[in-house]
């Protein structure tokens, strides 16, 4: 009985991450929506690596804060961002040392401004 529980509290661990991971998203995608620039900076880990759209990959939260932040501004954009579908797999290390995972999501993004066009993205 005890490996049952084990294997219970272990998965619903699972899903406690797993909601964790879709509300960070949805942080995230609000801050770009409403221009939040600091709640936006600060749901990314400073060494975060932001590679989209073939450009040069930019290195840590506040440079690719700033670059967004730019970009926002330069085209008059606002944005609609809609997270959904996610395929989230965590893959646990050792516990107390952090975890892993991996996952894709479906991000559509309604543009609208100088950039009226909606595009559908797939990030993993």
């Amino acid at each position: 009985m005890k490996g049952r529980q084990h294997e219970r509290d272990v998965d619903v661990q699972r899903l406690i991450e797993i909601e964790a991971i879709k509300r960070l998203k949805a942080k995230q995608s609000r801050a770009i929506d409403t221009k939040d620039w600091a709640t936006y900076e600060a749901v990314h880990a400073p060494d975060h690596v932001s590679d989209v759209d073939g450009d040069a990959p930019w290195v840590g939260a506040r440079a690719n804060t700033e670059r967004l932040a730019k970009l926002h501004e330069a085209l008059e954009v606002a944005c609609v961002h809609q997270a959904n579908s996610p395929e989230i797999d965590l893959l646990f290390a050792h516990p107390g040392e952090g975890n892993l995972g991996d996952g894709v999501l479906s991000l559509l993004e309604s543009r609208r401004g100088r950039a009226p066009h909606p595009c559908l993205r797939l990030l993993s």
